[in-house]
C-alpha cells in the first residue's frame, strides 16, 4: 500500500494552522499546511523516523512536503473540475495514497522537574484508509520523558511501529481476499440546473 504521513487536525490546531471559516452559512475547516511546515521544527525529524521504517519494509511512500510543492507546480487547485476543494482534498488528489498516517504529537517542556530541559512526549498515529476515511490501525504513547524529545519518540516507535505495520498489512491482505470498500462522492455544481433529487429519464431519483 502507498503511504503518506500528514499532521492531524489536532496538531495543526496546536500550531495555529487550523481555522474555522464560514461561507454562505456553512462552516469549513481551513488547513494551512505550508505555514505548519515552517512552524513545526520537529515534524521533518519525526516523520523521517517513521518513513525509515516503512522504507525498510519496502512500502512505497508519498512525501508530504514534496506533494505540497507538486500542488503549486501543477496548479492543482483546478483538479476537481473547478469545484472548490480544501487543502487536504487537493493533497490527496495529487498523492493518491492508500493509507494516510495522521500524526498527532506533542513535545513540551516538563516544568514539574528541576531540570527544565526535560521534555514530556506523547503521540498518536492513526492509519486511515484514504478511500473510506476509516481508521484501520492505531498506535499511541503518553507520559514519555527525556531531554531530546524526538529521540525519545524514535526510541518508543521502535517498540510500537511493528504493530502498526502489521495491522496495515493485515488490512490489505483482507482487501486482497474480500475486495476494497470505497466511498463515492457525487458533486453537482451550484450553478447547475440539475439536482440530485431530480428524476432521470427512467423516472428514477438520482439519489
Amino acid at each position: 500500500p502507498q503511504i503518506m504521513i500528514m499532521p492531524s487536525d489536532q496538531t495543526l490546531k496546536q500550531f495555529g494552522c487550523l481555522k474555522n471559516k464560514t461561507i454562505d452559512g456553512e462552516k469549513y475547516m481551513v488547513r494551512d499546511y505550508k505555514k505548519y511546515l515552517v512552524t513545526d521544527d520537529n515534524f521533518k525529524t519525526v516523520t523521517a523516523n517513521i518513513q525509515d521504517r516503512f522504507i525498510g519494509a519496502d512500502y512505497p511512500l508519498d512525501d508530504f512536503e514534496q506533494t505540497l510543492k507538486s500542488i503549486d507546480n501543477q496548479n492543482a487547485a483546478d483538479i476537481a473540475d473547478n469545484l472548490a476543494t480544501d487543502a487536504k482534498t487537493r493533497l490527496l488528489s495529487v498523492a493518491t495514497p492508500d493509507i494516510v498516517l495522521e500524526l498527532d504529537y506533542d513535545i513540551s517542556a516538563d516544568y514539574t522537574k528541576s531540570n527544565t530541559s526535560e521534555k514530556n512526549v506523547r503521540y498518536l498515529i492513526n492509519a486511515v484508509d484514504a478511500y473510506t476515511n476509516k481508521v484501520v490501525a492505531t498506535i499511541q504513547a503518553d507520559g514519555l520523558h527525556g531531554e531530546n524529545g524526538t529521540a525519545v519518540m524514535a526510541a518508543d516507535l521502535d517498540k510500537t511501529m511493528p504493530k502498526l505495520m502489521g495491522d496495515i498489512q493485515k488490512y490489505f491482505n483482507d482487501i486482497l481476499t474480500r475486495g476494497r470498500e470505497i466511498t463515492v462522492r457525487i458533486n453537482v455544481d451550484a450553478d447547475s440546473n440539475q439536482k440530485l433529487t431530480d428524476q432521470s429519464v427512467d423516472c428514477l431519483l438520482y439519489t
